[in-house]
């Protein structure tokens, strides 16, 4: 937990991995866990190579969301006024509602293996895979 101030984590591995800051950038790289849960607040969230088991929530009010080589079978990305850009390893079934941003997806393919989920009110939302 910060309450302001930037902080990176690097090459974890846990069960669950719940980081909650208020104002300061996170920069996240290399976890494997069952459960990941990033709340930056007003600060900007950067991950790579995040594979979680089970569900990986990422949310903010302010800050820009960007995951990149993430994987997980249900994502949830949630911000208020941020941009959301994830790069994602697999297809998932997306769900994406913004109220005056822009929606980028990819087109459901037949074959997916997981949910994700993700609502800005004023940011752009951009997903991808990695194989694109």
């Amino acid at each position: 937990s910060s309450e302001s101030g930037d902080v990176s984590l690097a090459t974890i591995s846990v069960r669950n991995l719940y980081y909650e800051g208020k104002s300061g950038d996170l920069s996240v790289i290399n976890v494997t866990a069952d459960n990941i849960r990033f709340s930056v607040g007003d600060g900007k969230f950067e991950g790579y190579n995040l594979l979680a088991n089970s569900t990986s929530a990422y949310k903010s009010n302010k800050g820009d969301i960007y995951v990149d080589g993430c994987d997980s079978p249900t994502f949830v990305f949630d911000s208020v006024k941020g941009d959301i850009n994830a790069t994602l390893l697999s297809p998932k079934q997306i769900a994406a509602r913004t109220q005056s941003g822009d929606i980028n997806i990819p087109e459901i393919s037949g074959k997916y293996n997981g949910n994700c989920v993700v609502n800005t009110d004023s940011g752009d939302i951009t997903i991808k895979y990695v194989e694109e």
